[in-house]
């Protein structure tokens, strides 16, 4: 009898806890988007003054400074509003001929622990790495010939939605090979 109780127990928290789908965070209630999906709409903002591309999806922002040089300079979980980034790094690196390059990228944070906006005008670029040249926003291409209809398909529309856009940067090498 003792362990049907406690079984019952442990099923009536379980689905007390599961009926819960929202949790306060910084004293605003937060719904999970696990179970109720994200309404806002993926955006691209460009904010010339300050040299700044932001991506944002309802879940996540992430900040690109581009000039001199794009490196990402935030990296927030709108959720919890954790910050993810703590040092500014190339995007990426490559190797042409054996000799290794970087993507974007800027130089001269010397405490890797955190980053201060107020650092970044004090960055700078290297002349041997990939440097950003253009960015815009492009439409995406499907990847399969969708055709809906099909009895296994319970989507009648493209997956993709209407129209996709896509951001697509541009680099060049600020000194030839």
């Amino acid at each position: 009898m003792k362990g049907k109780l406690l079984f019952f127990l442990l099923l009536f928290f379980i689905g007390a806890a599961a009926q819960n789908t929202s949790r306060p965070v910084n004293n605003q209630l937060v719904e999970d988007w696990l179970v109720k999906p994200v309404s806002s709409k993926a955006e691209v903002i460009y904010n010339e003054s300050k040299k700044e591309i932001i991506f944002s999806n309802g879940l996540f922002n992430r900040k690109f400074r581009i000039f001199p040089n794009v490196v990402c300079v935030d990296y927030k979980n709108k959720i919890t509003g954790q910050q993810l980034l703590r040092a500014v790094s190339p995007e990426a690196k490559i190797a042409i001929n054996g000799k290794e390059y970087n993507v974007g990228g800027l130089y001269g944070q010397k405490e890797k622990a955190y980053l201060l906006p107020e650092w970044l005008d004090g960055f700078t670029k290297n002349d041997s790495d990939f440097i950003f040249d253009k960015y815009e926003v492009i439409n995406t291409q499907p990847f399969i010939n969708w055709v809906p209809g099909k009895w296994w398909a319970t989507n009648k529309q493209y997956p993709g939605g209407k129209k996709n856009e896509i951001p697509d940067f541009g680099y060049c090498l600020a000194r030839p090979f």
